[in-house]
């Protein structure tokens, strides 16, 4: 990125220079002419009127020359340069070609009346992204076959279920037996007493035959899960590949975004345990600060993977279909009225997206829609 000093299209701010820094963050430096100041002056004023308790005037109704002469002069050039710089940004964008992500965090260096006012101002952009050589590791991971031993479904771990079912079936009968009394802890209920798995029993379970049928489903069950584990097992080892060969420079941005969405998944797990997070809190005896410290190896790899799942679709021209993401959308919305629908949508298309990708490096699926 260019160093040397430019000025926006309209000439809004001038002597603009822009540094690269750390972490994939740009910095703007540059001032605001005196003459463009003083063009703003009248809207600056005329916003700061609007909201003015000024003793004698109705709220809304206070002239601009009573708020100037009410207001510290240094005060007014900085609402004059927000003003300024709120339009000037975009152009400054758009002039420099930088991919921002996030709000811009904006200071003023320089405020002295009958002066320039510098600026600056630093932002957060999309970062330069080395892939490794992903189709070659997507290539050897589906070479690697799943261990079947992962997933076979020993007699114990059947009779394991059985016997959950026969102590809570106890528990229930004893309950009931007691109904108005102190309940008896399941534990106070020898193993001897516990009913017999039955076939009628089964049947109460569900769409269930007799015992046999029930132990065959749970047996399948059991091992479609210990597949999945298998499975995802497997997916954890290839997008550790995937990350330790990227180069990411991620955005502070990035990590902080990923550390809400641990922490509003671990607030949701508290709540159907029947806990809330600012009693964990206290709990654990540490602070949500702490938390997150604990936390943010873990937020910076997934902000990594998300970055890396980005380049792949885009390098691949992959991109989900509009129609089922309208439709998704749209049931979502159904659930959730109260939520943002762009950020709905946003969630929506990306997990859309990474799982057409995932698709592609694991099955090599020939469905997955690409861009025309």
């Amino acid at each position: 990125m260019s160093d040397t000093p430019h000025h926006t299209q309209d000439a809004l701010v001038t002597e603009v220079r822009v540094t690269k820094k750390e972490r994939s963050e740009v910095e703007l430096t540059g001032e605001i002419p005196v003459a463009i100041l003083d063009t703003y002056k009248e809207q600056a004023l005329a916003r700061l009127a609007k909201d003015a308790d000024v003793p004698g005037f109705r709220k809304g109704h206070v002239p601009p020359h009573v708020v100037e002469q009410r207001i510290d002069p240094v005060s007014l050039l900085r609402e004059i340069a927000e003003d300024v710089l709120s339009n000037a940004y975009p152009a400054l964008v758009t002039e420099h070609a930088l991919q921002v992500i996030g709000r811009p965090g904006v200071s003023l260096t320089q405020v002295v009346p009958g002066n320039p006012v510098r600026f600056k101002i630093v932002t957060a952009v999309m970062p330069d992204i080395s892939l490794p050589d992903y189709q070659k590791i997507a290539a050897a991971h589906r070479k690697e076959p799943l261990d079947p031993n992962e997933f076979v479904v020993k007699d114990e771990e059947v009779e394991h279920v059985i016997r959950n079912i026969r102590q809570r079936e106890a528990h229930a009968a004893k309950h009931e037996a007691h109904a108005g009394e102190q309940e008896p802890s399941q534990t106070d209920i020898p193993e001897s007493e516990w009913p017999e798995f039955t076939d009628a029993m089964a049947q109460k379970l569900g769409d269930f035959k007799n015992v046999d049928d029930f132990k065959n489903k749970i047996r399948a069950n059991i091992a479609k899960d210990k597949e999945q584990q298998a499975r995802d097992k497997k997916r954890g080892a290839l997008i550790e590949k995937l990350i330790a060969g990227a180069t990411i420079d991620v955005p502070e941005i990035f990590i902080q975004s990923e550390l809400e969405n641990m922490a509003g998944e671990f607030k949701v797990q508290l709540a159907r345990m029947g806990l809330t997070w600012e009693g964990y809190l206290q709990h654990s005896g540490k602070s949500e600060e702490a938390i997150r410290d604990e936390w943010r190896t873990d937020a910076e790899k997934r902000a990594k993977l998300q970055l890396i799942l980005n380049k792949i679709a885009e390098e691949e021209s992959i991109a989900p279909d509009a129609a089922k993401i309208d439709t998704e959308v749209r049931h979502l919305m159904e659930h959730y009225p109260e939520a943002d629908e762009a950020r709905a949508r946003a969630y929506v298309e990306s997990v859309e997206a990474n799982r057409l990708v995932f698709a592609l490096l694991e099955d090599e699926v020939a469905d997955t829609p690409k861009e025309e």
